[in-house]
């Protein structure tokens, strides 16, 4: 199938150059005219006019700053987008996908929305997490032409929105732990460590972190947290009032772990200091929403 890229930007290029590598027929358009010399030599057909990219294309990849850019970028091609098939790639809101989901319907087009965890530079990668939505036949059918942006291309769900939904949260997801990363070095200099070095230490110890996240995921999803058979939320509480202390005695500034010590706090008073650590999931809720489930069911 023949592939038109909107948007050359650097995620249009990246996108636009890994598929013509790949041996795809690739036709690129940018709304201001670039001499790209990297992508016209991996194969891709550069062109001025929007509708000379698009109307030869079976498949369209759409990559703007917003989902009102990408519509009017659109408008005057309209006429030519029924039968094909969007692959929308912006930032937005669910909200937002939705609303153009149905504006796709109604011209006739099929659509995936795409959510992109990563960066330009890991397109064509394993580092690249690929999130999709839309009819699950139709991302079948897609899946082998889009496969050289990166072999981890996962479907998420039928339901418009539901991309960028999963691509919002684990934004956040990263945001959180990188900022929770870049809190505790500053501890670490505060309290005059090498902060190399305790990077290099905090490292080697991710898998007890992410044995913790698999045995919350069970808790979580069954509404269900158990007596603690490791340690118990008291116990995590105590430990974190510690690290508080020598984060005052450092004069490091600690909002995220006094975030953390609030919820800790907040469960023990709510009877879960004798569970796991995943009981402080319920903090996190919205006001009045339990956990599914009898949050603290023996």
């Amino acid at each position: 199938m023949r592939i038109a890229v909107v948007g050359l930007g650097n995620m249009g290029q990246a996108l636009a150059g890994a598929l013509a590598r790949g041996g795809r027929a690739v036709a690129g358009w940018n709304r201001t005219p670039r001499t790209l010399p990297d992508l016209a030599a991996a194969g891709v057909r550069l062109t001025p006019r929007l509708a000379d990219a698009v109307g030869d294309a079976e498949v369209v990849l759409l990559i703007s700053l917003s989902y009102g850019s990408t519509r009017a970028t659109l408008a005057p091609v309209e006429a030519l987008l029924p039968g094909k098939t969007l692959v929308q790639f912006c930032s937005g809101l669910p909200d937002e996908a939705r609303a153009f989901a149905a504006w796709a319907a109604a011209l006739g087009c099929g659509l995936l929305d795409v959510g992109i965890m990563g960066y330009p530079s890991d397109i064509g990668s394993e580092r690249v997490l690929l999130l999709y939505d839309g009819e699950p036949a139709l991302f079948a059918r897609l899946c082998p032409l889009l496969a050289p942006l990166g072999p981890r291309q996962r479907h998420v769900g039928a339901a418009p929105g539901l991309a960028k939904t999963y691509d919002n949260v684990l934004l956040a997801r990263n945001y959180t732990w990188m900022m929770s990363y870049l809190q505790s070095a500053a501890l670490a200099r505060a309290a005059g460590l090498d902060t190399t070095l305790f990077t290099d230490i905090a490292m080697d110890l991710l898998g007890p972190l992410f044995r913790n996240i698999e045995r919350a995921k069970g808790e979580i999803a069954a509404g269900h947290f158990a007596p603690a058979t490791q340690a118990s939320l008291a116990v995590h509480e105590k430990a974190l009032a510690t690290v508080l202390e020598v984060a005052r005695g450092s004069g490091a500034r600690t909002p995220l772990l006094d975030a953390a010590h609030a919820a800790m706090r907040a469960a023990i008073a709510a009877g879960a200091g004798d569970r796991e650590i995943a009981a402080c999931f319920a903090q996190f809720l919205p006001p009045g929403e339990a956990p599914a489930g009898e949050a603290l069911s023996d």
